[in-house]
């Protein structure tokens, strides 16, 4: 599980180095075996709000269920002419329509979809060249039912996990993030609040206001899953509880979690990201 030849940067995912040792001593030899009872071939896609818990799901199920975790933000963090036109495309989906609980043209965002699909296919190919990952998760917000259709039609094996969760938590959750990424760059929430124009709209940053311009321009849009795409999975409480209920909804056996490990992976993802801008 330790050995990929392929250039992992390109396709958005992150080497496991000492994290992956870490959870392969912790789980033994066998551990990357379990999701092949479940889902073999299969591309599991996370999907729920920003600060649902996606990252540390997917976090999770590549370190103690072997499924090889590909996130899909990783085209907003690259630089290059193609990939920042894919991102403003998207961006203005979200922002211009899904949001708005309305269907964004399918020029704007079905482009940036492609590029994900290439990059499982990839992926897909190494797993079975090298028979090394039974099945990939590829965490990524999806809040219309198009979208997913598309997905659907490009990937027919795709299999939708929504992660429901308090809007409460999920506001302290990506505040949290928000946080700890512009500690990275040097910055406070209020600047980047200025930075953003956010003041203008809802005023001086606070608990309040900041849950107000989460409801408005994040957490709203969001397409409940229809009969036969997939599950949804309550994860409201966090931590181990959180997972075993996703190990519960995708059938694998529930495992020991050290939070503290996976909270250190996702804040070394968030300064590298910080670090690239």
């Amino acid at each position: 599980m330790l050995v990929r030849s392929f250039n992992l940067c390109r396709l958005g995912m992150r080497s496991i180095g000492s994290a992956g040792r870490f959870f392969a001593s912790q789980n033994g030899p066998g551990f990357a075996s379990d999701a092949k009872l479940a889902m073999a071939r299969k591309l599991v896609l996370i999907t729920g709000w920003s600060g649902a818990g996606k990252t540390t799901t997917g976090n999770f199920l590549e370190f103690y269920h072997g499924l090889h975790h590909l996130d899909g933000d990783n085209i907003m963090h690259r630089k290059d002419d193609r990939s920042i036109k894919l991102r403003d495309g998207l961006v203005k989906s979200f922002y211009d329509f899904w949001f708005k609980d309305l269907p964004a043209p399918p020029e704007l965002w079905k482009p940036y979809i492609d590029e994900l699909v290439g990059q499982y296919m990839e992926a897909a190919e190494h797993s079975v060249r090298n028979l090394s990952f039974p099945a990939i998760v590829l965490s990524f917000s999806v809040y219309r039912r198009e979208v997913r259709d598309y997905f659907r039609q490009r990937i027919p094996e795709i299999f939708f996990l929504k992660l429901d969760c308090d809007p409460d938590v999920v506001i302290q959750s990506a505040l949290g993030r928000l946080e700890t990424y512009l500690e990275n760059k040097k910055q406070t929430v209020e600047d980047w609040w200025r930075e953003e124009k956010k003041e203008e709209k809802y005023g001086k940053f606070s608990m309040e206001t900041y849950k107000q311009m989460q409801m408005t321009e994040f957490l709203a849009g969001m397409q409940p899953l229809d009969a036969g795409e997939g599950v949804s999975c309550d994860v409201t409480p966090r931590g181990q509880k959180a997972l075993d209920a996703v190990a519960e909804a995708l059938g694998l056996p529930k495992k020991d979690i050290d939070l503290e490990q996976l909270k250190r992976e996702e804040r070394a993802r968030l300064a590298q990201i910080a670090a690239a801008h």
